[in-house]
């Protein structure tokens, strides 16, 4: 999903790292944000975290919070790419708010739970809901539509994407 992810050192209110995804999934505004912030971030089979700072790095994310524009996914995406809710609580960030929950209703406050069952406090859909909705309209209609419904099942009890083949025959 197209996301926004700001992270903000909470005694001082300076802004330490901003992100901005698009469709590509190796692009996910929560790890641009952590990368802006000086952290790298390895997908393996879960994320692995690297703190060049040191403790004082860490010390500094465990005073941030993180806002999110969309709740970060709870569910690995392929093989490639573990949850971005594992990245979240792997970095050390104490605090999230989410401004909208995921947009697929059977995936709506699941990230937010593995957040918090991570230890970490989450707060959802505060004061920019609306904003939020308004940003990403045009996704959450594609998002709750019949046919990627139907993909996302098929998925689900297959293991392969749904794909189409389109033929078209020319008369001549």
């Amino acid at each position: 999903a197209p996301c926004g992810a700001v992270l903000v050192h909470g005694p001082t209110g300076s802004v330490v790292g901003t992100g901005v995804s698009g469709h590509d999934a190796d692009n996910h505004a929560t790890r641009a944000a952590l990368t802006a912030a000086g952290v790298v971030t390895t997908p393996l089979r879960e994320w692995a975290v690297q703190f060049p700072g040191g403790a004082a790095q860490r010390r500094l994310l465990s005073e941030c919070t993180l806002y999110l524009t969309s709740e970060p996914s709870h569910r690995r995406r392929g093989s490639a790419v573990p949850p971005v809710a594992g990245l979240v609580a792997a970095s050390g960030v104490r605090s999230v708010v989410i401004g909208l929950e995921d947009a697929v209703a059977s995936d709506a406050n699941r990230g937010a739970a593995a957040l918090h069952a991570a230890g970490i406090d989450v707060s959802v859909g505060l004061t920019v809901r609306e904003d939020c909705k308004a940003l990403l309209r045009s996704f959450r209609r594609r998002a709750r539509s019949k046919l990627r419904s139907q993909a996302r099942t098929h998925f689900r009890t297959t293991g392969r994407p749904l794909g189409f083949l389109h033929c078209s025959v020319i008369d001549s």
